[in-house]
């Protein structure tokens, strides 16, 4: 029982903000802030960094105005919390925004990685996918054993093509 409170605890102060004053997760938030050791998590300091950025015209206008292009790389790791700390620092219509990564590279899902984060980035971000099918820094006989990998370990197949620059 305690592992399932805890598990509701942690759920609650990850939420976003701002919250109900008669709820449960305003109440746990506000023991860890009155606490007089620091009992932040890196998790609750970006909920509070996003309330600040959705709260302060002047922060949001600083930010929008101090980046036109948006890189973001390992994209396949993000979880939702931070996809929608994006969402709230930078408007769709006025950057410009890459995300690379690749599904089959995921290795955050203990961490919360959301496996559907290029479906979501591509509806919000109204993007085009583009797959990149050379691989420059791989010779053959390693890009056919990673498409061989591929397609018998995850299922899928692999648009991988082995670098001309390379002789076998």
């Amino acid at each position: 029982i305690a592992q399932v409170q805890e598990k509701e605890v942690l759920k609650q102060h990850h939420r976003s903000l701002p919250l109900n004053e008669n709820g449960m997760s305003y109440l746990i938030w506000r023991q860890l802030l009155d606490s007089k050791q620091s009992n932040l998590s890196f998790r609750m300091i970006m909920r509070l960094a996003q309330l600040i950025i959705e709260s302060s015209c002047l922060v949001k206008k600083i930010l929008d105005q101090s980046y036109s292009h948006i890189f973001l790389d390992e994209f396949q790791d993000t979880t939702m919390m931070q996809f929608e700390f994006l969402k709230a620092c930078f408007d769709v219509e006025d950057h410009i925004f890459t995300a690379v990564g690749d599904d089959k590279q995921k290795i955050m899902g203990w961490a919360g990685a959301d496996k559907e984060i290029f479906e979501k980035y591509r509806e919000v971000y109204v993007a085009d996918e583009i797959s990149l099918t050379m691989n420059f820094r791989s010779a053959p006989k390693l890009v056919k054993l990673q498409n061989y990998l591929i397609k018998e370990l995850l299922k899928k197949d692999s648009l991988m093509q082995p670098s001309s620059s390379f002789k076998e």
